[in-house]
C-alpha cells in the first residue's frame, strides 16, 4: 500500500550558537509529498568540524538511500551498509582536515516504504511516532531499552564502526493523521517526551489552522528563548486517503435510508428567527470572537505552563536527563546534566543527590580505563598528582602491557596518553633539578619516550603548556648534543635539517627535495616532519598565527617524498592564500594536483577550484573531472560547486 503524506515541515535553527552544526534532509525548501527519506543530524567537534560533518554524513546517507536504494523493505543489513559508507566518508574528510579530528555525528532517520516504515537513530538524535487514533507518543528508544541497552554512540568514522538502532512499523497498522517527529539534541534539551506528547496531543491536526507547520512553530516558541544549542526537527504527517477516512469515521454517512428526519420548529420561533437577521449576524460574530479569544488564551496558557515548568522543574529535568545518559553510557552528557542539576537547586537533599551521581560517574569512568581494576589506576593518578613519577610510571606501563594483550584500543589509548604526560612531567623535573652540565644528559632520553608517544596521530594531549615546554627543551638538548630530536619540534627544530635524512647522492650531488628515499630511517624522519607540519597547521588555524603557518609550511615541505594527499592539500591552500609563505599560484596548483592524484577528496576539489579560477577553457574539462571525483567521495563542497556549474555528477 502506498503511503501518502502532507507537505513535510521542518525546524532548522542555530539557537544560541553562531554556527549551526545541525543539518536536515531534504533541505527546507525542497521537501515535498514525494519524499520517502528524512534525516536530522547533529554534528560535534566545533564550528570547523561539526557543521561539515553533519552535512557530509547526511548527504552521504541520503545518497545511498536514493542510489542504489533498498530492494524492498529496509533491513539491518542495508542500514549497516549505508552506515559503513557514511563512516568511510567521514574518515576521508578527517584525514584531509586535521582540525576535524574530533568530528562526530548523531543522526535520526525515517524511511517510508511500501510495506514498512523504518525508524532509525544513533547518538543523541531521536525519532518519535505519534498515533493519532490513541493520541499517544511512542519513543522507540525507550521501547528498545526494555530488552536491550541501546547506547548513545556517535558516528565518528571507519576506525570506530557503529550500528543503527532500528524500529519498524507495518504500513497496515498506520492511521490517517499519524505523525513522525525527528529531532536533534537541541530539542531534547528543552522538551522531554511528555512535553512533546502534550504539544502534539493538544492539536487537531486535521484542522488547516493547526497544521504541522503550526506544531513546529509552537515548539520553536517553547525552545528559542532558552536554547543555548542548535536545534532541528522534521515533522512528517500521513495524509488522509478516501478509503481510510470512510472506514474510520465514527458517524454514519447520510444516505436515503439513514438520513435523520427533519425537525420542524414551532411557527413562532421560526417567525422570530426570520425577523432578526441582524441578531443572527451579531451572535455569529460573538461566537467567532469568543473562539479566537479562547484559542489565544490556550496558547498563552501553554507557553506560560512551559516557562513555569522549565524553571520550576529544572533540577528534576537535568537530574533525570543525567540518569538517562548514564543508562546509555553517555558519561560526558551525564556529567553535564548532573552539574546543571547541582547548580539549579538550593535544596541540600537535591544537591547531595547530584553530588553522589557525579562521584559515581567518576568511579565508572575510572573503571573503564583499566580492566585490571580501579586500584592500579587510582594509585598511579595519586602518584602523578604528587610528582612521584618513579612510582606512577611503572604502574601505567604495566596497565598498558595488559591492555595491549587484550586488544582494547580505546582504553590503551587513554593509558598511553597518561603515560606520555607522565614521562614529560618526569623529564621536566629532571631537567629543572639537575646540574646545568647534566640537564640534557638525564632528561633527554625521558623527553624522547613521551614525545614518541605523542607523535602518534591518535594521541592528543590537552596539556598544551607541558607539551610545548617539553618540545622546546628536547629540541635544545638534541641540538646541543648533536642528535636529532626524536620528535620534530614545531618551533626551533623546524628550521633544522634532519641529519639522518641523506640529501646527497653517493657522488656528492644534492638530491631533489622531493626525491623518493629508500633508506628506512630517512623515510621515518620524513614522516615525522609530515606529522609535525599537520599539527602545527592546526595550531596556526586556531591561533591565527602567521609564524605558525610558516613553520607548518616548512615542516610539510621537509616531508619530501612522504608528503601525502592531506599534506599536499594544506600546502596548496597556504600557497594560494599566502599563509606563512609568499603567495604563489603556480606552487598552489602544483600541490593541489599532487593531492588530487593521491585521491584526496579535498585535494580533488581544490585542484578543480584552482583550475576554474584561471578561466582557461582548456582547464574546465579537467576541473570538472576532478570535482566529480571529489563528489563521488561525497565531498560536500565539490557537490555544491558542480551544482553551481549546472553539471550532473
Amino acid at each position: 500500500m502506498s503511503i501518502r503524506i502532507k507537505k513535510p515541515e521542518s525546524l532548522f535553527k542555530a539557537g544560541g550558537r553562531e554556527v549551526n552544526e545541525d543539518f536536515i534532509f531534504p533541505f527546507q525548501a525542497d521537501a515535498s509529498t514525494d519524499d520517502r527519506i528524512f534525516i536530522v543530524a547533529d554534528g560535534e567537534g566545533g564550528p570547523q568540524a561539526g557543521d561539515i560533518g553533519a552535512k557530509l554524513a547526511t548527504l552521504t546517507m541520503a545518497k545511498y538511500f536514493q542510489h542504489p536504494g533498498p530492494e524492498g523493505a529496509v533491513d539491518e543489513e542495508f542500514l549497516a551498509k549505508a552506515l559503513r559508507i557514511t563512516e568511510a566518508a567521514l574518515t576521508a574528510h578527517k584525514d584531509g582536515h586535521p582540525e576535524a579530528r574530533s568530528l562526530a555525528v548523531s543522526m535520526s532517520l525515517l524511511h517510508l516504504g511500501e510495506e514498512f516504515v523504518t525508524l532509525a537513530w544513533i547518538g543523541t538524535c531521536r525519532i518519535y511516532y505519534f498515533n493519532a487514533n490513541t493520541s499517544s507518543l511512542l519513543n522507540p528508544d525507550l521501547q528498545l531499552k526494555k530488552d536491550v541497552e541501546t547506547g548513545n554512540h556517535l558516528i565518528t568514522g571507519s576506525e570506530n564502526p557503529q550500528k543503527f538502532h532500528m524500529f519498524t512499523i507495518p504500513v497496515s497498522e498506520l492511521n490517517p493523521e499519524d505523525s513522525f517527529l525527528l529531532i536533534s539534541d537541541g530539542v531534547r534539551e528543552q522538551l522531554n517526551d511528555r512535553n512533546l506528547e502534550i504539544v502534539l496531543k493538544t492539536r487537531n491536526l486535521s484542522d488547516s489552522e493547526n497544521s504541522p507547520a503550526q506544531i513546529l512553530k509552537e515548539m520553536d516558541g517553547l525552545i528559542q528563548s532558552f536554547s543555548k544549542d542548535n536545534y532541528a526537527a522534521y515533522l512528517v504527517q500521513l495524509d488522509r486517503d478516501a478509503e481510510n477516512v470512510a472506514s474510520n469515521k465514527s458517524t454514519p454517512v447520510a444516505t436515503k435510508s439513514n438520513k435523520a428526519p427533519a425537525v420542524t420548529a414551532p411557527a413562532k420561533e421560526e417567525e422570530k428567527s426570520k425577523g432578526t437577521p441582524m441578531l443572527e449576524g451579531l451572535n455569529s460574530n460573538l461566537m467567532r470572537t469568543l473562539g479566537i479569544a479562547g484559542l489565544v488564551f490556550f496558547v498563552v496558557a501553554l507557553l506560560g505552563w512551559g516557562i513555569w515548568s522549565y524553571f520550576s522543574s529544572s533540577f528534576d529535568r537535568h537530574y533525570n536527563n543525567g540518569i538517562s545518559s548514564m543508562e546509555q553510557r553517555n558519561y560526558p552528557d551525564a556529567r553535564n546534566y548532573f552539574t546543571k542539576a547541582l547548580r539549579a537547586t538550593d535544596d541540600p537533599v537535591n544537591q547531595q543527590k547530584a553530588t553522589n551521581k557525579l562521584d559515581e560517574l567518576e568511579r565508572l569512568e575510572r573503571s573503564l580505563i583499566s580492566p585490571t581494576g580501579n586500584a592500579e589506576l587510582t594509585s598511579a593518578e595519586y602518584f602523578l598528582k604528587n610528582g612521584n613519577f618513579e612510582s606512577g610510571i611503572p604502574l601505567l606501563e604495566g596497565m598498558l602491557a595488559e591492555l595491549e594483550k587484550t586488544g582494547d584500543k580505546n582504553d590503551a589509548r587513554s593509558v598511553r596518553l597518561l603515560l606520555a604526560e607522565a614521562y614529560l612531567g618526569q623529564a621536566n623535573t629532571l631537567y629543572e633539578s639537575a646540574e646545568p652540565v647534566d640537564k640534557c644528559k638525564v632528561s633527554y632520553p625521558v623527553f624522547q619516550k613521551g614525545l614518541i608517544i605523542l607523535d602518534k596521530p591518535e594521541i592528543t594531549s590537552t596539556k598544551i603548556d607541558l607539551v610545548e615546554k617539553s618540545r622546546k627543551r628536547a629540541t635544545q638538548c638534541g641540538i646541543a648534543s648533536g642528535q636529532l630530536p626524536t620528535s620534530v619540534n614545531d618551533g626551533i627544530a623546524s628550521r633544522v635539517t634532519p641529519k639522518s635524512v641523506n640529501t646527497r647522492s653517493d657522488d656528492g650531488a644534492n638530491k631533489a627535495p622531493g626525491a623518493r628515499l629508500t633508506d628506512p630511517v630517512a623515510r621515518a624522519e620524513q614522516k615525522k616532519w609530515l606529522a609535525s607540519g599537520k599539527r602545527t597547521y592546526v595550531k596556526a588555524k586556531e591561533q591565527k598565527s602567521e609564524n605558525l603557518y610558516r613553520q607548518a609550511a616548512e615542516n610539510l615541505e621537509n616531508a619530501g617524498a612522504a608528503l601525502d594527499g592531506s599534506g599536499a592539500y594544506l600546502l596548496a591552500y597556504m600557497y594560494h592564500m599566502g599563509l606563512g609563505v609568499e603567495r604563489n599560484e603556480a606552487k598552489a596548483l602544483q600541490y593541489a594536483q599532487k593531492s588530487a592524484y593521491k585521491a584526496w577528496p579535498s585535494g580533488q576539489y581544490y585542484y578543480g577550484h584552482l583550475l576554474l579560477l584561471r578561466k582557461y577553457p582548456r582547464d574546465t574539462i579537467t576541473a570538472v573531472q576532478s570535482l566529480r571525483k571529489a563528489a563521488d567521495q561525497n565531498f560536500y563542497d565539490a557537490i555544491v560547486k558542480l551544482n553551481e556549474l549546472g553539471v550532473r555528477y
